[in-house]
């Protein structure tokens, strides 16, 4: 059978996403300041403002131990989606990594099915993710203790803050520009699945992210005109948005 160019790729080594990293090892190498921001995290979404607070530290020493902890992925940072008028606060909450686990083996079960059952396993996968996202959407923001963004006020750039935040709690460690609409995906969560079967793997998650811009109340032309190259670089894919 021939091989596809994308397959090509996901066999090379340099090229893609890392695998996830385990949150444990992270954690432990913490100073105490940036592990008691993490235990405040835990209780709840955090301000920086209220973090200067309870912490006794100026804002400035707490913006730069949060930015450290979004950079280790120990953190997710994401604005106010209820907010209203004026510019959205921004907010700090820690992952979950049960969702992570939960997210690896139900994708890996179901691109193990589609490569068995489906004609067009492409396209199954795709419609697949897209079917998929509104159930990821809910379990993340239902896990993060917030309510789902309301399309009514949900600005283009918002659409796609909301895509990346999901993207990060799902451990793809994504890097977005300054607009929003180039992103690499850094990690994998399902990394050696995908190199395995790229083709399948990364459909579901093209879909996933067309099946959130779609709950998010993007019109369906520029849901297709979403693109996501698998291990198109070293270190990453990229997603334009």
């Amino acid at each position: 059978m021939e091989t596809s160019p994308l397959a090509d790729r996901s066999r090379k080594p340099h090229f893609g996403p890392a695998a996830s990293a385990p949150l444990k090892g992270q954690v432990r190498n913490l100073s105490k300041a940036r592990a008691k921001i993490l235990e405040f995290l835990s209780e709840g979404p955090c301000t920086v403002s209220s973090l200067a607070v309870r912490t006794g530290q100026h804002e400035n020493t707490i913006r730069e131990h949060l930015d450290a902890l979004v950079d280790d992925e120990l953190a997710i940072k994401y604005q106010d989606s209820e907010h209203v008028r004026g510019r959205p606060a921004w907010l700090y909450r820690i992952p979950d990594t049960g969702e992570i686990r939960e997210y690896a083996g139900l994708a890996s079960a179901l691109a193990g099915a589609i490569a068995r059952t489906s004609s067009h396993p492409i396209h199954s996968a795709v419609e697949a993710g897209i079917a998929w996202a509104p159930e990821l959407i809910r379990s993340s923001h239902a896990n993060a203790d917030r309510s789902l963004p309301s399309r009514r006020r949900m600005s283009a750039t918002a659409m796609r803050r909301n895509v990346i935040d999901l993207l990060r709690n799902l451990n793809f460690a994504p890097k977005a520009n300054a607009d929003l609409t180039r992103i690499k995906l850094t990690q994998c969560p399902l990394l050696d699945a995908a190199r395995q079967h790229p083709e399948i793997i990364c459909s579901v998650h093209l879909g996933i992210i067309r099946g959130a811009l779609k709950e998010f109340g993007a019109e369906t032309t520029s849901i297709n005109e979403i693109d996501l190259q698998p291990f198109a670089e070293k270190g990453s894919c990229i997603l334009r948005m």
